[in-house]
């Protein structure tokens, strides 16, 4: 599994101001709205060629497997998933026995997909406390 993290300070001010309830659902959206978003990504830019430097399509098998599920919470974690099960991915990812050329990595350490995960966190909380 690869995690992306985000430094809860930045969030904070927001999640004092709202209750609990209304407060985990828009968390749980946002992070599956951002784990949706971040499959496309993957599948746009890393699993859509050009060869060899990213991964071509061929029969689209392990493109159509990345899928995202809904965010669940355990303690004060929030996780949604996303990932493949196809049983070469893992060998398209970190290069086992062939040259890498990872697809979910690079999606998580995007810049951009680290500020549109923050800014959707940040929409979907402010919209409830505009409720």
């Amino acid at each position: 599994m690869i995690k992306m993290e985000i430094n809860r300070a930045d969030f904070d001010k927001i999640l004092r101001k709202l209750d609990e309830a209304p407060r985990d659902e828009a968390i749980r959206k946002s992070l599956y709205q951002s784990a949706l978003h971040i499959t496309g990504w993957i599948k746009t830019n890393r699993l859509s060629g050009p060869r060899p430097e990213f991964l071509g399509v061929v029969t689209g098998r392990l493109r159509s497997s990345i899928t995202a599920s809904p965010t669940i919470k355990t303690g004060n974690v929030y996780m949604s998933r996303v990932g493949t099960n196809v049983e070469y991915g893992p060998r398209h990812e970190y290069g086992i026995r062939i040259r890498p050329r990872p697809f979910m990595r690079p999606a998580i350490e995007d810049k951009e997909n680290i500020e549109h995960v923050k800014q959707d966190l940040i929409d979907n909380l402010t919209k409830v406390l505009e409720a």
